[in-house]
């Protein structure tokens, strides 16, 4: 259940869909490096790994993690291979059946020039190719709580 839950909310698992060689960049994460700490910044590059991450928000990046809805009702899984006509364009990280959205979800990382939102990427399930859509992270929005404040 947690797994199913951290992958419809987008959330990345260390291990999983983070790793030593993916960057806070690359994971969609680049949020949680400060303003203070980015090019410019009054403490610009003061944390480890700046250079390189620094790097790749001035310049951009090769591979970007994002959400994919398989076509069918298989969900696909960790270590498939993503493709683009014929080419090998990504791997999945996560992927899973969602109880919550009644069909398949999975992450995975995929070249740059393939992340758009609606993209078809086919994914190599047991040497078979299935239709993939690129969609937004993350799978489901969080929902509005009522308001504990009674009205006036």
């Amino acid at each position: 259940a947690r797994d199913t839950r951290r992958l419809e909310a987008g959330l990345c698992l260390y291990g999983q869909d983070l790793d030593r060689q993916t960057t806070l960049v690359e994971a969609g994460l680049a949020w949680l490096v400060p303003a203070v700490r980015r090019t410019g910044g009054e403490r610009a590059g003061q944390f480890h790994g700046a250079e390189k991450i620094l790097g790749q928000l001035d310049q951009g990046v090769t591979r970007r993690r994002v959400g994919l809805r398989p076509g069918g009702r298989a969900p696909v899984r960790a270590g498939t291979a993503l493709w683009d006509a014929g080419e090998r364009v990504g791997e999945v990280s996560s992927g899973l059946y969602s109880p919550s959205i009644g069909a398949p979800i999975a992450m995975g990382y995929v070249a740059s020039g393939h992340a758009r939102v609606d993209a078809w990427l086919e994914a190599e399930v047991r040497g078979r190719h299935h239709p993939v859509q690129v969609c937004k992270l993350p799978f489901l929005k969080k929902k509005k709580q009522p308001s504990s404040s009674p009205k006036r």
